[in-house]
């Protein structure tokens, strides 16, 4: 209902859409001032263009095997931490407010909140006793919390629980470090980028150059180069399906 009144039924075209991406975050579908770009007359184009990045993303990673990354994920959280896991930033050269049990300073597990409220910790200031830095089993700090929220097409109002944390993992790997994602998918070779890629993302993950972290800071890697290039080797020949 609109002003009181009854909406007539959306064309066909409009409600296959808007039953597929119902769960979708409300922002998709919202125009600037508030109102809804699937509302009875708009052009069903209008809504696939403001959905179109959205779609993309979750067919590419159907398509790209992402269901087969869970042992890359487990390589990952092995070096970053657990779905409990945080930290408050650095000062200077040091990491603060880490912890594997988050609840001891948010007073609750992350697992337990909800997408928004992750966001309103990570929105604090610094200095904030109860301020969320980086986030869970993929330790994810604001900014690239926003892009995998967009990629994994997930809702502010999802849980942060195991499963939705392994699909913001799945959907870092897969769109944010382009060279990490051409090598798994088998359209690049060039595994010393890949894992260079993979090393921008995660402070765990060694820069293939030195064997070090690629950030100071207090980061260190978790892993060696000769572990991470055997990951990547393992991960792409699964979702390649090769890896007898």
């Amino acid at each position: 209902r609109e002003g009181g009144a009854d909406v007539p039924e959306p064309p066909l075209t409009c409600f296959h859409l808007t039953d597929l991406f119902s769960d979708f975050d409300p922002g998709i579908f919202a125009n600037n001032d508030g109102t809804t770009v699937y509302s009875t007359g708009n052009n069903p184009l209008d809504v696939w263009g403001r959905i179109g990045g959205t779609v993309a993303g979750m067919f590419s990673s159907a398509e790209e095997g992402a269901g087969s990354l869970s042992e890359l994920l487990d390589f990952i959280a092995a070096g970053e931490g657990g779905y409990n896991s945080m930290n408050q930033g650095t000062v200077g050269n040091r990491i603060v407010g880490s912890t594997h049990d988050a609840s001891t300073i948010l007073g609750q597990n992350l697992t337990q909140m909800s997408i928004q409220q992750i966001l309103d910790f990570q929105a604090l200031p610094r200095g904030s006793a109860t301020r969320l830095f980086a986030a869970g089993r993929y330790q994810i700090i604001p900014d690239t919390m926003r892009f995998a929220i967009q990629k994994a097409g997930a809702r502010r109002a999802d849980t942060f629980n195991e499963a939705m944390q392994d699909r913001l993992g799945e959907a870092l790997v897969l769109h944010k470090r382009p060279a990490l994602r051409r090598y798994l998918i088998g359209e690049s070779d060039d595994i010393q980028e890949a894992m260079l890629d993979f090393a921008r993302e995660w402070a765990s993950v060694p820069d293939p150059r030195t064997g070090n972290s690629y950030y100071g800071s207090g980061n260190r890697s978790a892993h060696t180069v000769e572990e991470v290039r055997t990951a990547l080797i393992r991960a792409r020949g699964t979702m390649l399906g090769d890896d007898d």
